[in-house]
């Protein structure tokens, strides 16, 4: 289920001069329409952010890796 909800919330972020986190009233927004309570909605907010800071540090690393690339 959170998987699920990563991959539909991710494409809420911010594209600016890189990728910004899952907004909180996307997770919300989400949270609400699934029909969840208060707790599950806690409990989604927390997987998101755990979820989110994962990705976005795997997307910066990747960045680094590719700018230390030689270019032809």
């Amino acid at each position: 289920m959170f998987l699920d909800a990563f991959g539909k919330l991710t494409t809420c972020r911010q594209i600016g001069m890189g990728e910004g986190p899952i907004p909180w009233t996307a997770v919300e927004e989400y949270g609400r329409a699934q029909g969840m309570d208060r707790e599950e909605l806690e409990e989604l907010h927390y997987m998101m952010r755990a979820l989110d800071s994962e990705y976005l540090a795997y997307r910066r690393e990747r960045e680094e890796q590719r700018s230390k690339k030689p270019k032809r």
